[in-house]
């Protein structure tokens, strides 16, 4: 069954980075319930999206389903004018988070591999990472 999302009851100009963060859980919530396997995201009445709303919602959206994000999110531009430039951020906006998702990534190894080699274990408290000496 696919949900669908109109963006213009959000408002014509979609700015927020936390709106779109809210977004992208809510339809995350969506698509890995029983109920809906596909979602919608239509642009109709949007004029605008900033690349902060767009970099949280879609950028979070393609992290969580990858390569199934094509089947999974369908984007409605309908007869919009500004489609080009809408598409155009949102392509830019992912390309970017996996960017900087990669960037974290590769840190976080850099730091298991530092770690293994030199006989430390490593413990993830909330989001900072602790490094204790097993030396000592």
């Amino acid at each position: 069954m696919k949900k669908k999302i109109e963006l213009a009851k959000y408002g014509r100009t979609l700015g927020p980075r936390v709106l779109g963060r809210e977004l992208a859980i809510d339809i995350a919530n969506y698509l890995s319930s029983n109920n809906y396997n596909k979602v919608l995201i239509s642009f109709d009445g949007v004029e605008s999206i900033s690349s902060g709303f767009s970099f949280e919602l879609f950028g979070l959206l393609f992290d969580k389903f990858q390569t199934d994000f094509s089947k999974r999110i369908t984007l409605d531009f309908g007869m919009a004018d500004n489609k080009g430039t809408l598409s155009t951020i949102i392509k830019e906006s992912i390309w970017q988070y996996k960017e900087i998702r990669g960037k974290k990534r590769r840190k976080l190894d850099l730091v298991r591999n530092l770690a293994l080699h030199f006989g430390a274990i490593q413990v993830k408290y909330f989001n900072i990472i602790i490094i204790i000496n097993t030396a000592i």
